[in-house]
Order: C-alpha cells, then structure tokens, then sequence
C-alpha cells in the first residue's frame, strides 16, 4: 500500500506512526536499499511477507525530519530548509501537526520539491 501511495501521488517520503507515534521515515532511498539486499542469484527479488517496518530498518536519515505547528508561517518554510543547509545538515520532510510535536498525528507534510508551489502562493 505504501508503495502505491508513494507512485499515485509522487511521495518521496512517507512518515511511518504506530497509532499516534511517530516512529521513522520511509524514503525512496530507504526502499532501494531494502531492494538490493534482497536480490537472490538469479536477480529476482524476493518480496514474500513484507512489512513497512522491514523498509524502515534501511532507513538512515530520520533526524532530518522536522516537526511544525500548524500556525507556523507559510513564508518561513523555506528558511528551515536553508537553515538545516547552512549547518551542513539537511531537511527531508517537514511534518505539521497541530502543536508541532512528534507524538502528534500529521495534518500535512512538506518537502523541498514544494518550495516553487508555496512562493506561487505568496
């Protein structure tokens, strides 16, 4: 299923929760690194019982998740990513929730590739 989602919509990312807590992020890298670890001799993958917490084990850059308040202001989403730049570090995903906590469920995800879309409305 999340799979689908992620070509349906054109997702680079997806939040994984447990319930109502947040636990990883799931990225397109994250399932090409899952993909080559299971690749048998003859080049088939194997894809028998796989579950999303499979892929999230392939995933390494969860800490370049950041978490805002739904009020947050629509012009300074752009500074997060830049700021996390300048400190040599990088923003995947922002999740927005209501208070901007992680134990919260998202109402909204941004990612870079909606920079462009978020200066149009501006």
């Amino acid at each position: 299923i999340v799979l689908k989602d992620m070509k349906e919509n054109l997702y680079t990312h997806v939040p994984v929760y447990d319930w109502e807590n947040y636990i990883w992020t799931i990225s397109e890298s994250s399932i090409a690194y899952w993909l080559s670890d299971h690749i048998d001799e003859d080049n088939n993958i194997i894809f028998e019982n796989i579950t999303v917490n499979d892929v999230v084990n392939y995933s390494k850059w969860n800490d370049w998740v950041v978490f805002i308040w739904q009020q947050y202001p629509l012009h300074e989403l752009e500074y997060v990513f830049y700021k996390a730049l300048e400190n040599w570090e990088r923003v995947w995903i922002i999740l927005i929730t209501n208070l901007g906590k992680i134990d919260e469920k998202p109402i909204g995800i941004v990612t870079a590739r909606d920079l462009p879309r978020i200066k149009d409305l501006l």
